[in-house]
């Protein structure tokens, strides 16, 4: 369906079908009358599985096409097409700790985020149960009002050894891999290829939200790119998309992430010293080590186990805390009867956001990243876990370390459009509204005021189900 300047106005216009914008979509729908009228506006395309398992890829075109660099040249990786990052992703759902809101109160680093993890936690659970994640109810570190969905996936040898060595701190990785059949989705097969699950095992909006995107109150454009707001009397009114779309709405969600929310943001005219600075990500750093005399994969999926040992401490004002993630994919070792003796590991690192690391845009232009490097703060903690891993992993029986290399990209783009809890410190407030524009509301990772060892995923799938009750609250009759 094509949308021209002619045609009807749209009650909630909502850019990008990925995590943010679906769950957001998701709640939306619950909460509004049979009459509301939504548009969707999608720049990639609608890829079945079976056309991904066809051309063993989810797009058709490039994250990196979308956008040049500036000076640092890194890799930012993002999936542009229908369902976004679900297609994709690894599905890693841990939660954030409760420190993770408040790292300016409790070690007077940086700034704490306007909400905190007890005033998101029913919402991580919503997002557990509509993803049906399996995992470990019993970690003190994450105090939950309910369980998971599903048990944990079965952890390896090493795992159960480190999770003996560490009570409380070692536990099993939360995953959104089907750990038992659901309606839509089969068990894991645990065959290691998670990007393009074989068997369609893992949560995508694809398989799981695809009635959200057939209710009549929604229409989708596909291969539409929004690209800035026009605004009447000092608000938006209006936003202009590729293709010659120019779509009127009452309110706008912006929920791309966080290169193109503040690309369309820049490009509309929005000031703020924080819009596009602050752009950062996780670093993974993975390590491989063959054992003497204990065997590995005995999992039931590709990743199994999360070590909180370098995550969870009292010196995190000056260092950067570190998620230790297990693999149960085979890397097997040549040497007769010692085949599976092996264990890669990867110890994901929160840096500290930058002014200096950034993106600028200018009306039609692609967001150009510059990015400075990585903070020492996060450096000084990779030192030092070279040094401290061996104590750490000392109750498995470690032959010799094969190998050290940090990761291109964790894929985990965040930091942008910061959130908080006024004009003066922040772009959107913690609901996503932009403070000076309150029609317009930003989802997903570039709100994060700061950055965490855990995957974002479930965070941002648990902040667009609270910022939609909120902004949204359901309709009493």
């Amino acid at each position: 369906m094509s949308v021209t300047d002619t045609d009807q106005r749209f009650d909630i216009a909502i850019v990008g079908t990925g995590f943010a914008s679906s769950f957001f979509l998701h709640r939306l729908l619950k909460n509004t009358d049979s009459n509301a009228r939504i548009v969707v506006i999608e720049r990639g395309r609608k890829r079945d599985i079976q056309w991904q398992r066809d051309n063993y890829r989810q797009l058709h075109i490039e994250g990196s096409e979308t956008f040049t660099t500036g000076f640092g040249a890194k890799e930012w990786l993002y999936t542009p097409s229908f369902g976004g990052g679900s297609n994709c992703w690894w599905a890693c759902t841990p939660r954030f700790l409760p420190e993770d809101f408040e790292m300016k109160r409790r070690f007077g680093f940086d700034r704490d985020w306007p909400f905190t993890y007890e005033q998101l936690e029913p919402f991580y659970c919503e997002a557990e149960d509509l993803m049906s994640i399996a995992g470990d109810s019993r970690s003190p570190l994450h105090p939950r009002s309910r369980d998971f969905p599903f048990p944990p996936h079965i952890m390896t040898e090493p795992d159960r050894a480190l999770a003996n060595a560490y009570p409380g701190l070692f536990t099993a990785l939360p995953s959104a891999r089907a750990r038992k059949s659901t309606a839509r989705r089969p068990a894991c097969c645990a065959s290691g290829v998670c990007n393009l699950c074989p068997i369609d095992a893992k949560f995508t909006i694809l398989n799981e939200f695809s009635e959200v995107y057939a209710d009549p109150r929604v229409t989708l454009l596909l291969n539409t790119e929004a690209l800035h707001l026009e605004t009447e009397a000092g608000k938006p009114s209006a936003l202009v998309c590729s293709n010659a779309a120019r779509i009127k709405a009452e309110q706008f969600i912006l929920g791309a992430n966080a290169i193109f929310n503040p690309a369309i943001l820049l490009r509309s005219g929005l000031e703020h010293p924080l819009l596009g600075r602050r752009l950062n990500e996780q670093i993974g750093v993975e390590y491989e080590f063959d054992l003497d005399g204990m065997d590995n994969y005995q999992g039931s999926t590709s990743l199994t186990g999360h070590g909180y040992m370098e995550y969870a401490h009292a010196e995190r004002r000056s260092r950067s805390a570190a998620l230790i993630e297990t693999s149960n994919i085979p890397r097997l070792r040549l040497e007769k009867g010692k085949w599976r003796q092996r264990l890669t590991i990867k110890c994901i690192f929160e840096d500290k956001p930058s002014q200096s690391n950034y993106l600028l845009c200018s009306q039609n232009d692609k967001p150009e990243l510059h990015f400075s490097g990585y903070s020492g703060y996060a450096l000084d903690a990779i030192d030092r876990m070279d040094t401290r891993l061996s104590s750490l992993l000392s109750a498995l029986p470690i032959e010799k370390l094969n190998r050290r290399e940090i990761k291109d990209t964790e894929g985990h783009i965040l930091g942008t459009t910061c959130m908080g809890k006024s004009v003066d410190d922040s772009v959107v407030d913690g609901f996503g509204r932009v403070h000076t524009w309150p029609n317009v509301v930003v989802l997903g990772g570039s709100n994060f005021p700061t950055s965490s060892p855990s995957n974002p995923t479930l965070t941002i799938c648990a902040m667009s189900l609270r910022s939609a009750q909120h902004l949204f609250p359901a309709r009493t009759s």
